[in-house]
């Protein structure tokens, strides 16, 4: 029987808890700040509902921004007929980088 165990992908839990504690903040570290502060380990929190609509609104936003600017790189890239390249225009229509393959 196999066992597929993903493993931790990143901690920034973690690391929002430790620059929002007050301990943190106050300058007050040891090398121990962890084990002190986090005896069972981290479990993690629960967000309450401002902090849940500004994760949502944040990720709404990037993911936004991603797309406005994939768009206006497919709009400002031509292909061309008679080769394998593109070209990239800026706004005022001049050309600024071709990509061959």
């Amino acid at each position: 029987m196999a066992v597929f165990h993903p493993g931790v992908t990143h901690n920034i839990p973690l690391l929002r808890e430790v620059y929002n504690h007050q301990r943190f903040r106050a300058g007050r570290l040891s090398t121990k700040f962890l084990a002190e502060e986090f005896p069972e380990g981290f479990q993690g929190t629960k967000l309450d509902q401002e902090e849940t609509d500004q994760l949502v609104a944040t990720a709404a936003e990037v993911y936004r921004r991603l797309i406005d600017r994939q768009i206006a790189w497919e709009q400002a890239s031509t292909r061309t007929r008679d080769t394998n390249c593109f070209r990239r225009h800026n706004d005022d229509g001049h050309r600024l980088t071709a990509y061959c393959h």
